[in-house]
């Protein structure tokens, strides 16, 4: 499968997902959700690399590679996901997920900044358009 077969398996995904967890969350708390879904993605995860067999290469990795991931899923799947679910519960999903997905601003300021890639004038314009797509979701 080709990354526009993965791109849309991700955009369906990552659209349906937000409907089922603000629904789950009307009964849990949000750091309830946060285990629940990290339970569930750890045991995808674990099945896939079994059936896959791309387990076979974890003893490869260097501490390096393994600390930098580990703090990656911290911010991202412990703190991020937290505060997302947090938000989400007490806020329509149709405002959250758009302006959550505004997390790209914050990449690309990151990356012109500590990984020294270049600011392009259509990366610029795209950044503008994000804010304004994300002034427009809030003051609609």
């Amino acid at each position: 499968m080709g990354f526009m077969g993965y791109l849309l398996i991700a955009i369906v995904c990552w659209g349906i997902t937000p409907i089922l967890e603000k629904t789950a969350l009307r009964n849990l708390s949000s750091a309830e959700g946060v285990l629940l879904r990290s339970l569930a993605v750890a045991v995808c995860m674990g099945a896939l690399m079994g059936f896959s067999g791309q387990y076979k290469g974890l003893h490869l990795l260097n501490w390096q590679a393994i600390g930098l991931a580990i703090i990656g899923g911290l911010i991202s799947a412990g703190i991020g996901q937290f505060a997302y679910f947090a938000a989400l519960k007490t806020e329509q999903a149709s405002m959250i997920v758009p302006m959550a997905a505004s997390y790209p601003l914050v990449t690309m300021f990151f990356s012109i900044l500590l990984l020294g890639e270049p600011l392009s004038i259509k990366r610029a314009l795209g950044a503008v358009m994000v804010v304004v797509g994300v002034v427009l979701v809030k003051v609609i």
